[in-house]
């Protein structure tokens, strides 16, 4: 696989740590020799973990990373040194201290009821960590599977092909996410910013507010009507905010909200003629309020 990034190294290494911190990623960066750049995106326990190594090209004001993805110093959590006494030992500690831990409930339920057979309190638990046990020594001799890491990757490179063409397909923060917005087709209106807050009235005295900091994003649904204040909120990750923004202010678009007693949920988003009830119903389950684009 082959990244091209127009500037240099250092100015590479911060926009990936930059993103990667903005979108909530555990990504590490390692540069042990001049050529050769490593960067890390998954934990594979202990100092193992999931790399992308490539050799690195510098020209004309430009890094080029030609290189693969494979796991990296994963042989220590495989290697076990102890000998038989230790393994023997150990699995007889673990076992007693699961037996002590899940007899003690059983016991305490025969001692103040009085149940007769008292001996069901420890053959219960008993049965339960054998039987977990042999499902475990099944798993690791029959089911040696190799764990799939495609999904993992998949993340990894489109991320990496994000930070390397220069577009903003997901956004750092409140300034990108407005004009993400405001160079979309198809938008009933545009929103407004202030105060590092998007704005965007789409119904009669209620509209969405929307913002990202540095450790959190937040969508808001409100009543101009002080007494009614915030229908909802709610706390999607990085990578949605601008699909979700999009559909709700969508040209055409119905959003219909369900107020229980224990908050408010969207019911239904999308094209008025998919909504399964008529809008001029109020309940089901909930209070209904039907929300269409003025």
């Amino acid at each position: 696989m082959q990244f091209v990034f127009n500037g240099t190294l250092e100015e590479l290494k911060e926009n990936v740590q930059k993103r990667a911190t903005a979108f909530h990623k555990d990504i590490v960066i390692y540069q042990y020799e001049p050529t050769v750049l490593q960067i890390g995106f998954l934990r594979l326990g202990y100092s193992g973990g999931r790399f992308c190594v490539c050799n690195i090209t510098e020209e004309n004001n430009s890094v080029i990373l030609n290189g693969e993805i494979k796991n990296l110093n994963t042989s220590m959590p495989n290697t076990d040194t102890r000998n038989i006494f230790q393994k023997i030992r150990d699995t007889v500690l673990g076992f007693a201290f699961l037996y002590v831990f899940f007899a003690l409930i059983p016991w305490i339920i025969w001692s103040i009821f009085d149940f007769p057979h008292p001996w069901i309190s420890f053959a219960i638990p008993a049965a339960i960590i054998v039987t977990f046990e042999l499902v475990y020594l099944f798993n690791k001799i029959f089911c040696k599977g190799e764990r799939s890491f495609d999904k993992e990757d998949d993340g990894f490179l489109q991320f990496m092909t994000m930070i390397c063409s220069g577009e903003v397909t997901v956004p750092l923060n409140t300034q990108e996410l407005y004009r993400m917005l405001i160079s979309t087709d198809g938008l009933h209106s545009f929103p407004q910013m202030e105060n590092d807050t998007i704005t965007w009235e789409l119904y009669d005295n209620i509209y969405v507010e929307a913002s990202i900091s540095e450790y959190d994003t937040i969508i808001d649904i409100i009543h101009k009507n002080i007494l009614h204040g915030s229908y909802m909120h709610w706390h999607p990750d990085i990578e949605e905010i601008y699909e979700e923004l999009y559909n709700i202010g969508k040209k055409g678009n119905v959003l219909v909200l369900r107020k229980l007693l224990s908050g408010t949920q969207i019911y239904y988003l999308g094209a008025p003629d998919k909504y399964r009830f008529d809008k001029n119903k109020k309940w089901h389950w909930g209070r209904l309020i039907y929300l269409e684009q003025k």
